[in-house]
């Protein structure tokens, strides 16, 4: 196995042993992150735990049809918080 092989495994390793799914907690405020490129969005919803650090609540992706794709980027990110 090569130096590159065993470093990604190692990656892999300690990525799986984090938690990276918060519950949510609708006492605390929401913090949403969009992006949109060419056609493919996504979204990731957050919010800060006791120790102001971000944590992920849900996460979305998806590509839009050629009809939608010729939206306005203002009309885009209204579909993606719809």
């Amino acid at each position: 196995m090569s130096a590159r092989q065993k470093a990604f495994k190692a990656i892999k390793a300690k990525l799986a042993m984090i938690s990276v799914v918060a519950y949510l907690n609708f006492d605390k405020p929401f913090i949403l992150y969009m992006d949109i490129s060419d056609g493919d969005v996504g979204a990731v919803l957050h919010q800060k735990d006791d120790d102001k650090r971000e944590q992920i609540i849900t996460c979305a992706s998806r590509t839009f049809n050629k009809h939608k794709k010729k939206y306005s980027i203002t009309e885009q990110e209204c579909l993606i918080v719809v």
